[in-house]
């Protein structure tokens, strides 16, 4: 009996199948628990799927180029007992991409569409005579995938991180009529559904950060090993997580039925909207409410780089409620983003530039970021949000706000020390 189970993960907030692109391992191969093992495709990237424990590769269930949903076992393992060697219930065989598995039972018009249309004959149900499945069944399975992919949950503008192609790139490079490519489908249907299906509003306020400027330049001279790469990111991003745990409602999904409910989450999961070449990913920081800045900041520069490099693992997606879209990057000094379905809200924030503001009587210089927050109107009412967006440019604003990061990053600095 199989001691742990890789299943295909959620990869997404709308994601039902994904596609194995390819293993690298075999079964009777030895693996250790978070080892890269096969490569997961979805319409928005290809991620590394890890091995969960530490063992033996028992049964690969699933065979390189199939389509498989959502919780579906994909590969069993046994634990390793110390013995360094594989258990002698495990024989090594030919490896399942040889399609070892026998074939759903197909008419040849049904087995020549599939193929046609890269739809798996395993996981399509026949409606033929005994289960035969029929090329109207293939059909239907190509539409309902679509239909899917349309719902898909990466939608708004582009983020801080690496850059997608731009238009002007786009048009000086390309004449005529091209087609979209799958992620820009899905991104192209998810703002559809976004406007058609989200009764959405924003609320706009602008944040002094003369204190976040501050704290930001003296973590960096104090402790530049520790904080050399902090940004204003990973302060709003703790700001964020710390007015969410005060307002659940913001991080709340409307479910809609009869009657129609709402979904609280349990934990404060932050999207951060990302740009990738023709196309926008979701992933998600964990746990924003219980991070230290560092810890936040780790999390970012981990999720940048796994982009960049294409290693995206399925636990860097997740179950968020609320989104930061960041344009500061592009000197954008405010926008407006759109709700992602199943999310309650999302921030667009623009670039921290300096400008003159009136205080005490007198015209002052201050560096000053816009906030843009568009809320489901069905989940919260513009009071709720007013008084949210007030109480994160307070978070921004507090002068003693960020003094226990700077005990944070000093520990990590002392020890850090120690270490070396």
């Amino acid at each position: 009996m199989a001691d742990a189970r890789l299943l295909m993960p959620r990869a997404g907030l709308t994601m039902d199948e994904g596609r194995v692109v390819s293993w690298q391992v075999q079964v009777g191969d030895r693996v250790t628990a978070g080892e890269p093992i096969a490569e997961l495709e979805t319409d928005k990237t290809v991620l590394a799927l890890m091995a969960p424990i530490s063992g033996y590769v028992e049964q690969i269930l699933v065979p390189a180029g199939d389509v498989a949903a959502v919780g579906t076992a994909l590969a069993e393992f046994r634990a390793d007992d110390g013995s360094g060697t594989a258990p002698p219930s495990i024989h090594p065989r030919a490896d399942v991409t040889e399609r070892s598995r026998p074939s759903p039972r197909a008419s040849p018009a049904a087995k020549r569409l599939a193929r046609q249309l890269g739809v798996s004959l395993h996981s399509v149900p026949g409606s033929g005579p005994g289960g035969r499945v029929v090329a109207r069944d293939i059909e239907s399975a190509r539409e309902a995938r679509t239909s899917r992919h349309a719902a898909a949950d990466e939608v708004a503008l582009v983020a801080e991180g690496g850059r997608g192609q731009s238009e002007g790139e786009i048009s000086s490079s390309v004449n005529g009529t091209v087609a979209l490519s799958r992620m820009r489908q899905a991104v192209a249907a998810a703002v559809e559904q976004s406007w058609a299906t989200i009764p959405q509003f924003q609320v706009r306020a602008t944040a002094d950060m003369t204190a976040v400027r501050r704290h930001l330049a003296y973590l960096r001279a104090a402790f530049a090993d520790a904080a050399g790469r902090l940004s204003v990111t990973d302060f709003v991003l703790a700001a964020l997580g710390r007015c969410l745990r005060a307002y659940p409602d913001m991080q709340a999904e409307f479910v809609p039925g009869d009657p129609p409910k709402l979904h609280y989450r349990t934990g404060v999961n932050i999207g951060m909207v990302v740009s990738v070449a023709n196309g926008l990913l979701v992933p998600v920081l964990h746990d924003a409410d219980q991070s230290g800045l560092l810890d936040l900041a780790r999390q970012r520069r981990t999720v940048m780089h796994a982009i960049r490099e294409g290693t995206l693992d399925p636990s860097q997606f997740g179950d968020a409620g609320f989104s930061l879209s960041n344009l500061g990057p592009e000197g954008v000094e405010g926008f407006s983003a759109l709700c992602l379905p199943g999310q309650t809200a999302v921030l667009a924030t623009g670039a921290v530039i300096d400008s003159a503001v009136a205080m005490a009587g007198a015209v002052v210089v201050r560096p000053v970021m816009q906030m843009t927050l568009t809320v489901d109107h069905r989940v919260v009412d513009g009071v709720i949000a007013s008084r949210f967006l007030h109480s994160l440019r307070e978070e921004l604003e507090k002068s003693d706000g960020w003094t226990l990061f700077a005990d944070e990053i000093g520990g990590a600095a002392r020890d850090a020390s120690h270490r070396t």
